[in-house]
């Protein structure tokens, strides 16, 4: 199945109004590359699907960074996105933003794609926001 078609059958934003303006959905390859990605992603980082396609999802979330005898998606990592923590993330002209970030590997997939869920934490209305300051990111990881 095409990148297209998995992204297409593993979200569907028509029936989740509430979510999609402040959730952007990449898909990324195993290796953490992004294959796809939907219009709010392209929102979220200020790029087209063209300017994402390619990219490792560490130039757009740091922390996730591949090291020498490290994965780029380790069990502590998984573990703190489900704990809710926010990450830092950046914007394709370099404006950081803080993200929450939740991975789901598709299950069947045979090349181990991850639809990876960022919704960026100050673009949440007021009344699901830690704080009401605008400029307010909180702490995240770096």
């Amino acid at each position: 199945m095409s990148p297209q078609a998995l992204l297409k059958h593993a979200t569907n934003t028509e029936n989740d109004a509430r979510v999609a303006p402040y959730c952007g959905r990449p898909l990324l390859n195993a290796d953490g590359t992004v294959a796809s990605c939907d219009t709010q992603a392209q929102q979220l980082f200020c790029a087209s699907e063209r300017a994402l396609v390619g990219l490792h999802i560490s130039e757009l979330i740091p922390r996730l960074v591949s090291e020498p005898g490290n994965e780029w998606l380790s069990a502590k990592t998984m573990f703190l996105c489900h704990c809710d923590i926010p990450f830092r993330a950046l914007r394709i002209n370099g404006g950081p933003f803080v993200s929450a970030l939740y991975f789901n590997p598709l299950a069947g997939d045979p090349a181990g794609k991850i639809l990876l869920l960022v919704r960026e934490v100050n673009a949440w209305p007021p009344r699901m926001r830690l704080s009401t300051e605008p400029d307010n990111h909180l702490w995240c990881l770096e």
